[in-house]
């Protein structure tokens, strides 16, 4: 005597949404757009935002402008050095601990150039803000995502690099609006502060 297979039983439709969308967010999105934050006020405060205290302290003080552009070029050359020295570290010590530390130094030092009255005051800050924003920089955010991504790796590191662009094009014209309304006195304190309130968490 044989029997009929029973009915398969029918499997519900998957709603077209949940099957585009994933139902859980890979936790390296989150990483990837916590690194662009990062980015966006490291690089917006200490890469592009410091020209725009330039001008208003040569007209406080009457330097010259070889003498403040001195101080945005001593930025930038102790800043790449800085990325080729901190590679090897990144690499034996973990990320984090340079990360962390380049963001605070940044912030912390970029509120206090309001308070500047003498040019080798200017150099001293901005050579020390130029080696926390090398700890923050770019080196340490590709380990940090280098850890959580393998397969979508350049996708996710494309987001987190638009950090750099986006503050270059929101934080400098903040700083200059407000440099314009408050000064340096206004201007300097909020953009570090900015740095370690959305970096630090």
């Amino acid at each position: 005597m044989t029997t009929e297979p029973l009915p398969r039983p029918l499997r519900p439709r998957t709603p077209l949404a949940s099957r585009i969308l994933p139902t859980r967010l890979f936790y390296g999105w989150y990483i990837a757009l916590g690194c662009a934050a990062m980015m966006m006020v490291a690089g917006g405060v200490g890469y592009y935002g410091l020209a725009v205290f330039l001008e208003p302290l040569q007209e406080e003080h009457g330097w010259s402008n070889s003498a403040v552009s001195g101080a945005t070029s001593m930025f930038f050359l102790i800043g790449g050095i800085m990325g080729a020295v901190v590679g090897p570290y990144v690499d034996r010590y973990g990320p984090r601990m340079f990360q962390i530390v380049g963001v605070v130094m940044t912030g912390a030092l970029a509120m206090f150039i309001g308070g500047v009255s003498a040019l080798w005051q200017l150099y001293l800050l901005y050579a020390l803000i130029a080696v926390g924003n090398g700890l923050a920089s770019a080196v340490s955010i590709n380990a940090i995502m280098s850890r959580w991504w393998v397969r979508r790796r350049a996708k996710a590191m494309s987001i987190s690099a638009t950090g750099i662009s986006l503050g270059g094009v929101i934080l400098t014209p903040l700083g200059a609006w407000m440099v314009d309304k408050g000064g340096i006195a206004l201007a300097a304190p909020v953009l570090g502060g900015a740095v370690l309130v959305v970096a630090l968490p």
